[in-house]
């Protein structure tokens, strides 16, 4: 599947369990019916997606879906994917709201419109939303979503142009700070 022909659902929180369950965390909300349809999801593993098929699937309370894939029986299989962007089929999206994920695989560029990078997840922190990027040169940085840096958000386009402070990749990129 075409990544154009999926949106952003949230990413994989945490393993839950023993039998390789997951915790996906998403900012969507989706009614038991819909749940129900699915078949399949995709996480997206070093830039491709790759398809899951879903054994079980059940809301929970707090911002997440508590999911079951075939051939994931572990918890050590499930802990290998947290941290993963899982992706989910666009037929799926009709009656749902979409958050900030929406801005997935939206281009970033500088005032002067150079092309910094793609965003490929956004991290939704209590105090702040967190845009991930995949720089030109294939390093992902974290770059606050802070409404003073955003100038312009072009959806024909897929482009959000950001006024960044001098110097925030190069200290995002710094093996210092990891």
């Amino acid at each position: 599947m075409l990544i154009e022909e999926t949106f952003n659902l949230g990413y994989v929180n945490k393993a839950h369990g023993i039998n390789g369950e997951l915790i996906i965390r998403t900012d969507l909300n989706f009614s038991k019916k819909t749940l129900k349809n699915w078949e399949s999801i995709f996480f997206r593993i070093e830039g491709i997606l790759v398809p899951f098929f879903i054994e079980s699937i059940q809301e929970r309370t707090n911002a997440g879906i508590i999911i079951k894939l075939e051939d994931v029986d572990n918890e050590i299989q499930a802990k290998k994917y947290v941290g993963t962007s899982v992706y989910l089929n666009k037929k799926f999206q009709y009656n749902e709201e979409i958050g900030m994920s929406k801005y997935i695989s939206y281009k970033v560029l500088d005032t002067e419109e150079n092309t910094l990078g793609e965003i490929i997840d956004i991290i939704e922190y209590p105090s702040q939303t967190i845009f991930l990027i995949d720089t030109i040169d294939h390093t992902e940085v974290e770059i606050p979503a802070i409404e003073e840096w955003i100038i312009s958000i072009q959806d024909d386009s897929k482009n959000i142009i950001l006024d960044l402070p001098e110097g925030l990749l190069e200290i995002n990129n710094s093996d210092e700070f990891m």
